[in-house]
């Protein structure tokens, strides 16, 4: 069945039941545009001969999400099994939004690397979060950044100069902790992007964290096998 087509006074020529569809889809032409096939004595409505599908519903758009909006237990587990180093790469994606959003020449690498210098600013940036203040919702304390800074710290430098195996492993176990620290900046993270609507989803899988998985793995068992020979020749003496 052929289907003759003309919009706005002008034709368009003559398509099939098909081609008509696709066009309406399309939005090429519209269900009140004039349409005549064989047979009719007049031109009339495009509706009044063929059923129209009804129009596609608007595509939801969701926002872009404000700083690195994931679960905390990602945030947790993965820094527990990352032997904290998925905390740099938590950093590094903070700091890539705060550069993105306020179009800072920073080096977002850098600073996730040496976060022990930035969390304190990046604390203070986070708690000045317009939307945040608009909602109401409690800024991240900075003290909180001055416990990670003192506890980071802490173990690092007892851990280079300890040599008791037992004490070896009590630092890794408090320096694991350190990402508790971390779980309120994440609450008030997700807090902002759940106050939006529609809300945007959570960060996906990214290589980073593949690559702070592999990194965790390759060290947890490098530690492992350290503690094991440690004890395996303490029990020989």
């Amino acid at each position: 069945m052929q289907i003759h087509l003309a919009k706005s006074g002008q034709k368009l020529g003559a398509f099939t039941l098909d081609e008509v569809q696709a066009k309406l889809v399309a939005g090429e032409i519209a269900e009140t545009d004039l349409a005549w096939r064989e047979g009719m004595a007049e031109w009339v409505p495009l509706k009044d001969i063929i059923n129209v599908p009804p129009p596609l519903p608007p595509e939801e758009v969701k926002p872009e999400a404000v700083y690195y909006y994931i679960p905390v237990g990602r945030l947790i587990g993965m820094s527990i099994v990352t032997i904290s180093f998925y905390q740099i790469y938590w950093f590094y994606r903070n700091w890539r939004y705060v550069k993105e959003s306020e179009r800072l020449d920073i080096m977002p690498v850098m600073r996730g690397i040496f976060s022990i210098f930035f969390i304190y600013s990046l604390f203070i940036r986070m708690g000045q979060n317009t939307v945040a203040r608009t909602l109401g919702i409690a800024p991240v304390s900075e003290g909180l950044a001055v416990l990670w800074i003192i506890l980071r710290l802490g173990t690092n430098i007892f851990g280079r100069f300890n040599t008791d195996p037992y004490l070896s492993i009590i630092v890794v176990l408090v320096g694991l902790s350190s990402v508790f620290l971390l779980v309120p900046a994440q609450r008030y993270i997700n807090a902002i992007n759940e106050a939006s609507a529609p809300k945007p989803d959570f960060a996906p899988w990214k290589a980073g964290h593949t690559i702070t998985l592999l990194l965790g793995i390759i060290i947890w068992l490098l530690m492992l096998l350290g503690f094991v020979s440690i004890f395996l020749g303490l029990n020989k003496a």
